[in-house]
């Protein structure tokens, strides 16, 4: 490479106000152009746009949200630069732009129409948003606006035009998730061309095109956003916490290398310095957006330094003398100016003796492998090995083969030879040979095609279905449990790329969090990896890993490359392919088809026989956790830990010093010493049990149990810390009912008025004599458990703090769906969907609900009448409190200082939170009646298990359904209440229940014409006569309405609340 002509020339410097050389820092400013529209964080503590465009004063930024006043500045900046970022981190805080909504006076469309054919938005940020937000949006949903933001629950950026097709901007996108680090983002719409481009570190990460002529829906009512975007009412919306530095807005599309000029150079890496007589050979890893580099040359001898500038590597630095010890080091150049020098590297000039083959390809059969002075290709069987082009490179200075020089053919058939002369004259063979040998192909058409299905058991389900591996898309695809299988092992060999379609979800991951021993049988609510890796079988770790670029459910064809996989081929080890899915939520399936893999499969290797628990259990309440070898059961107070029974599964052929199912004394730990079929290996297990601590003392809050008060009853904190009083526009209509849950005395808290909450005093930052009870008191651990009678409107609570705008928690209806979710901020699946525990089925009812959150097993579960609806899996990740809005029940406060809104019209009773988890078994004794608890206890005093939820004679009923219908919780041969069924003539049919004066039930008869949509039959209901009694328990007739008859389908249920 000639270097350029003078070495003091520096390159012109474009775009204008783009080019600011790092070294000076942002605070100066250069001629500004018409291009940048607004420009804000440029090192100074200010919020002021300094772009010059405007006005000064027109587009300032002020501090925004329900916790501006914790903006602030933080020395942590982009590598290059110096001063101050805006830091965001402390959430719920953003940068409103002036002048650019509608509703300001000095209003302009700065940033509507003048970017509406041409924008570029380019930023530095540190930090990743959470689903679909937004580091810098112009609202953007809608239908109207733009915005740059996570896409999805994805990895990667987005952006977002509203108005166009795929007006989200997803894509095959560079993931910018891990690590947290600073990344310079650039967004660019281009309407002539009709595309948007991201970039990321200047560098393409994904284009969406549109079709010519397609428009940005603006949005002028909603102002520009830094750090989140314009909410419907032009609160703030998804705030972005971490931080940013020098916002610019440009209304023209900058190209690639105007991008670039925007970033500092760093300074090159891989500095190779070769000698040869009287000249040295460089050679270093291009930088992106280096528009030249400079090459300093010193003499170690004199110190006499001279510098040399080229456009890109390599460069042969000529004149030098022989014997002389010279020192290189060369810097990157681009519009953001000089960027630092490299590590040095020292040589002495001398005649060259390098004769090395760097680098061999076979035209169309891409690159050989090379090991020492043995080159080896492997190539279709259908090629014609007689003639093939090679083309190859040599050591600096060294001389091709001159029989063959590179890009001329040979005929492969057999080994060939290449000799390499070095500038010393010396030579050096090499031995080249071509193999045929097709890959490895699997379309899973029938079966498994030898592959191994790990997870699921097989006893719990098939990794095999329709042609396929994986999940099958339908329902309860989302919440499937994980989805493990791995191929036949196999050396690769460099015939060609390793290929693969997968259908699905992308995953939370772009490579797996856990290794091939960890993954896990319950899969992880987005939380999990969800594609295919590549496994080394000798160190059991995983080197390489793919997964769709978005959701689909179709096929999408991906591919390990050549280059990727180049490290790992010919090299005589043994590797699988696995099939993995551990992840759970929206899109929470994948599938894999048509495998083909570069290899020949790996004679069968006979595994040592292991020694291990794969699973343990407990049929008790209980969490069980695995470290190593130790294996922790955590119990509920009360539990008898003298005589607990685990059991477990062996790996094949093991023995236990101890029998699974066998009774054993968990006072102290308990060594269960596992044997290998071949007695040659051992494993001990040290199993201990840990029980809870009382429930009672760990009761933080109990509200509405039964009084005529809104007092905090739980006695944790002094009297009247945490009492609540009524709010909202129709607060003095609170008020207090006797319909109270069945079975419980007293009085129900009264909300049905509408517009009336309760909020609770000093659990907010805002309250004087704040106490964190319910923020960091329960982050870990908590039990929200209460009953109520009605269901919220769409997304709206029982039970809040905050829970919206990414931070902390409600018990609340999921959507417009008569089911109920826990949600917690900072989780995945942060809505806590997943419940199928229809709560709006007939008349309102009284309903206990529970949501339990463990951060230790990262277990949230909701209980629903003391029945778990459904867990959710977020392993590792922390709740983000919500610590400046109060706990509200029946309502909801969304922002600091802010109103409360989301009102739960209906009745709520004995609201309780706990800084413990709560077992199943304590969950159903909250949700048990008086009369429930006296009556299995007085009648059947020996029985095994008295939950409610129990089923000890397992015929199918719970306790509670038995205690309803006056059945023997302890015969199974009792299950069935109905006595008569019903006549399809005259619509009667008899069933037994226990009197509604002992069980405190009402019942109530439900038809059904297809068991989806169930109506109560009022007029059956009504006509219910008692006709024979045993005690407490009675025979009632019905008689079905003549207009349930006229249905040519019937379905009856009895229904007992």
């Amino acid at each position: 490479m000639k270097p350029i002509d003078s070495i003091h020339q520096y390159p012109g410097l474009r775009l204008g106000s783009l080019a600011l050389a790092a070294a000076a820092g942002l605070g100066m400013a250069a001629p500004a152009r018409a291009e940048l529209v607004g420009r804000w964080f440029t090192g100074d503590e200010s919020l002021a746009d300094v772009s010059g465009f405007t006005d000064p004063g027109t587009h300032d930024g002020v501090a925004f949200g329900g916790n501006a006043g914790a903006l602030a500045y933080s020395s942590d900046v982009p590598p290059g630069f110096t001063g101050k970022s805006v830091d965001l981190s402390a959430g719920n805080v953003g940068v409103q732009i002036a002048n650019s909504a509608t509703a300001d006076a000095g209003y302009q469309g700065t940033f509507d129409e003048g970017v509406s054919s041409q924008l570029t938005v380019a930023f530095w940020a540190k930090g990743f948003p959470n689903d679909w937000s937004p580091w810098i949006g112009k609202r953007g949903e809608d239908n109207i606006g733009w915005q740059v933001r996570r896409f999805a629950n994805s990895s990667g950026p987005c952006f977002t035009i509203r108005g166009l097709d795929n007006a989200d901007g997803g894509g095959t996108a560079t993931a910018v998730n891990t690590p947290i680090k600073w990344r310079h983002f650039a967004a660019v719409w281009d309407q002539s061309t009709g595309t948007r481009t991201i970039y990321v570190d200047g560098v393409v990460s994904h284009v969406v095109t549109n079709s010519f002529g397609q428009n940005m829906t603006l949005a002028p009512n909603h102002h520009l956003i830094l750090g989140g975007r314009s909410g419907g009412g032009d609160g703030l919306e998804n705030p972005f916490a971490g931080q940013i530095f020098d916002v610019r807005i440009y209304n023209n599309a900058l190209t690639q290398p105007e991008v670039t000029d925007l970033i500092p150079q760093s300074a090159p890496t891989g500095l190779v310095a070769t000698p040869g007589g009287s000249k040295v050979h460089l050679d270093w890893k291009p930088n992106t957006g280096a528009a030249s580099y400079t090459v300093s040359t010193k003499n170690l001898n004199t110190n006499v330094e001279v510098t040399d500038v080229v456009t890109e590597p390599p460069f042969i630095k000529s004149s030098l003398s022989n014997g002389v010890p010279y020192e290189f080091k060369v810097l990157a150049t681009n519009g953001a100016g000089n960027g630092p020098y490299s590590a040095v590297a020292n040589v002495t000039p001398n005649t060259g003796t390098g004769k090395d083959i760097v680098y061999f390809e076979l035209d169309g059969y891409g690159a050989a492998k090379i090991t020492g002075t043995n080159i080896v290709k492997y190539v279709p069987t259908s090629a014609d090995l007689s003639i093939i082009t090679a083309n190859y490179r040599v050591s600096p200075f060294a001389s091709e083969d001159p029989d063959f020089p590179s890009g001329t053919f040979r005929d492969f058939t057999s080994p060939v030879t290449y000799t390499i002369k070095a500038e010393n004259n010396t030579t050096q063979a090499y031995n080249v040979q071509v193999i045929t040998a097709d890959p490895l192909t699997y379309n899973f058409d029938t079966d498994l095609q030898g592959w191994k299905q790990i997870w699921p058991l097989p006893v719990n389900g098939n990794l095999w279905t329709n042609g396929s591996i994986g999940t099958a898309e339908g329902p309860g695809a989302d919440a499937a449990s994980t989805r493990f299988g791995r191929s036949p092992a196999f050396y690769l060999n460099n015939s060609g790329p390793l290929t693969y379609q997968l259908a699905g979800g992308t995953g939370h991951f772009d490579f797996p969090n856990l290794g091939p021993s960890e993954i896990p049988q319950d899969s992880i609510d987005d939380g999990g990896f969800s594609g295919i890796a590549l496994r080394d079988v000798a160190t059991n770790t995983y080197i390489l890993a793919k997964h769709r670029s978005s959701n689909g459910g179709g096929y999408e064809s991906g591919s390990f490359t050549e280059s990727e996989l180049a490290p790992y081929v010919n090299d005589g080890k043994r590797y699988t392919l696995d099939f993995i899915d551990y992840n759970k939520g929206g899109w929470g399936w994948a599938r894999l088809e048509n495998v083909s893999i570069p290899a020949t499969v790996a004679p069968p290797e006979t595994a040592a026989p292991e020694a291990n628990i794969l699973s343990f259990t407990l049929s008790n309440p209980s969490t069980i956790t695995t470290s190593g070898d130790s294996i922790t059961m955590t119990l509920p107070f009360g539990t008898n830990v003298t005589t607990l029974a685990p059991t477990f599964i062996l790996s094949d052929g093991a023995t236990s010093s101890k029998p699974s199912g066998s009774t054993q004394n968990f006072t102290s730990p308990v060594s269960y010493v596992i044997t290998s079929s071949d007695l040659a290996t051992t494993r001990t297990y040290s199993v201990s049990a840990v029980v809870m601590p009382d429930p009672a003392l760990a009761l933080v809050g109990r509200w509405g149990a039964g009084s005529e008060s809104l007092a905090d009853t739980s006695g944790f904190t002094p009297a009247g810390t945490h009492d609540g009083v009524a709010v909202g526009g129709n607060a003095a209509a609170l008020t207090y009912s006797s319909d109270v849950p069945p079975g419980f005395t007293g009085k129900s808290i009264d909300l049905s008025a509408g517009e009336v909450g309760i909020s609770i005093n000093n659990s907010a930052t805002t309250d004087a004599a704040y106490v964190n009870t319910f923020d960091e008191g329960i982050r870990e651990h908590v039990t929200i458990a209460f009953w109520a009678k009605g269901i919220p409107g769409t997304w709206s609570p029982w039970v809040a703090k905050g829970g919206e705008n990414g931070v902390g928690y409600q018990v609340r209806r999921v959507d417009q769906e008569p089911i109920a979710g826990f949600t917690i901020r900072g989780l995945g699946n942060e809505d806590g969907r997943g419940s199928t525990i229809n709560i709006l089925e007939g008349q309102p009812a009284w309903h206990h609900y529970a949501g339990v959150w463990d951060q230790t097993t990262g277990i949230r579960s909701l209980y629903v009448d003391g029945v778990l609806s459904h867990d959710v899996n977020t392993l590792g990740q922390v709740m983000s409190l919500a610590s400046g809005r109060h706990l509200a029940l029946g309502a909801r406060q969304n922002d600091v200082n802010g109103g409360y809104g989301n009102y739960f019209v209906g009745q709520l009773y004995d609201v309780r939170i706990y800084k413990q988890k709560l077992f199943s078994n304590q969950v159903q004794a909250l949700a048990a009646s008086p009369l429930f608890a006296n009556w299995i206890s007085t009648n059947y005093p020996g029985l095994s298990d008295k939950t409610s939820g129990g089923d000890p004679d397992g015929d199918g009923l719970s306790n509670f359904d038995e205690f309803a219908f006056g059945t023997n919780p302890g015969d199974g041969g009792s299950a069935n209440p109905i006595l008569v069924l019903p006549n399809k003539t005259t619509g009667v049919f008899q069933y037994q229940r226990l009197a509604p004066t002992a069980s405190g039930l009402n019942y109530t008869v439900l038809t059904s014409p297809d068991l989806v949509t169930w109506t109560e039959d009022t007029t059956a209901t009504a006509g219910q006569s008692v006709t024979a009694t045993n005690g407490d328990v009675q025979t009632v007739t019905v008689t079905i309405s003549a207009a349930s008859l006229a249905e040519s389908k019937l379905f009856v249920r009895i229904s007992a609340q």
